[in-house]
């Protein structure tokens, strides 16, 4: 279980020893550590950057890739072969990817109460006691798509109902048309179940002016946010499936990797650290690292860049990495990516306690 603590008033502390005086609206920096090169980007111009470039595009492409599984699924639905099969499933990757950078920096649940639970609505993975496979097995041959809970039409039950558990195309042919295609009609249930709920999500970062309109409120959510899901990316999607955490320790078990149906969860672990990056690494629009290196944490800031860098190289050397991890053996850069994800949460912290010369205790995340 993830715990995401408030950081009430460090994290807005840190941007403004990053803004120092460039701007209308600017903190004159008095009473803290930092300086160097002052912005001309204000603070304002800075979130809008980061909802545009970062929040809103992957929203609307979460949006845009649940239509595009929708249209694969009607082609197969008119013509059942592998040819037509091949091609809706290679569509889920494109919708798992976005989904997941939605989820990277998701802060839509901190100014809107009704946003709160989208993510878990969404994506229930390692969040459960029910075996969703199970339940959906049970529906489905009893010649029912009537998905009757949240988690039945999820994107880790999709990704069942696409791949069942790697199961070959000619298998997986064979199960779409079971029970006069009733699997085929749950994914279409599922589609519908995510696009209302990806529309919502769009619709807010398309219309919410919250986020660049407090910037105390909008930096602590952001980092709490990004270190929170650091932890998700070192413990939930390499750790456990590594026994490399308490709760599995030498225990591996590939089976835990959060696509590990589809064979995909390499991608989504390179997708996340890319929307890390997206926020705090070089980009061609503003965003928080650069704000931050021209004002003050230009060293905290680069090594966040460089873990990031070396995060994304090790993901080329355990691809996939359902291959990587058996009950037996860890490919040792599995170990070395876990570790690489520990260190980018310890700088997200300590560029905070540097920057403030507070103490460590003063940041509370916990992962189990």
């Amino acid at each position: 279980m993830v715990k995401r603590s408030i950081w009430s008033g460090v994290v807005f502390s840190t941007l403004l020893m990053f803004s120092g005086c460039g701007g209308d609206n600017a903190y004159d920096g008095t009473g803290l550590a930092g300086g160097g090169v002052q912005s001309s980007v204000s603070t304002a111009e800075i979130f809008k950057s980061l909802q545009t470039e970062v929040f809103a595009k992957h929203a609307d492409g979460f949006v845009s890739s649940i239509a595009t599984l929708k249209s694969e699924l009607s082609k197969f639905e008119a013509t059942q072969n592998e040819t037509n099969l091949l091609s809706l499933q290679q569509s889920f990757l494109p919708l798992a990817k976005e989904w997941q950078s939605v989820e990277a920096t998701y802060i839509a649940g901190d100014y809107d109460s009704s946003m709160r639970d989208l993510p878990i609505l969404i994506d229930n993975f390692n969040q459960g006691k029910r075996d969703v496979t199970e339940l959906l097995d049970n529906s489905l041959n009893a010649g029912s798509s009537n998905l009757y809970r949240n988690d039945m039409k999820a994107i880790p039950a999709l990704e069942y109902l696409l791949f069942g558990h790697q199961a070959t195309a000619t298998d997986m042919l064979k199960l779409m048309t079971e029970h006069n295609g009733t699997r085929i009609d749950a994914i279409g249930v599922t589609l519908d179940y995510l696009a209302l709920k990806a529309q919502k999500i769009a619709n807010f970062y398309a219309t919410d002016t919250k986020f660049v309109g407090d910037t105390e409120k909008g930096s602590d959510v952001l980092i709490s946010v990004m270190a929170t899901n650091a932890i998700k990316l070192k413990d939930w999607r390499i750790g456990e499936a590594g026994g490399l955490v308490a709760k599995y320790k030498d225990k591996p078990d590939p089976k835990r990797l959060q696509y590990y149906k589809s064979r995909n969860s390499t991608e989504i672990i390179r997708t996340v650290i890319k929307t890390h990056a997206e926020v705090m690494g070089v980009q061609s629009y503003e965003n928080y690292g650069s704000f931050g290196k021209a004002n003050g944490a230009k060293s905290e800031i680069e090594e966040i860049e460089a873990i990031l860098n070396q995060a994304l190289t090790l993901t080329n050397g355990i691809d996939p990495i359902e291959d990587a991890i058996d009950t037996l053996t860890v490919n040792p850069k599995v170990e070395a990516l876990y570790d690489e994800i520990q260190k980018l949460n310890n700088t997200y912290q300590g560029a905070i306690v540097k920057a403030l010369d507070i103490t460590p205790d003063i940041i509370s995340i916990d992962g189990d």
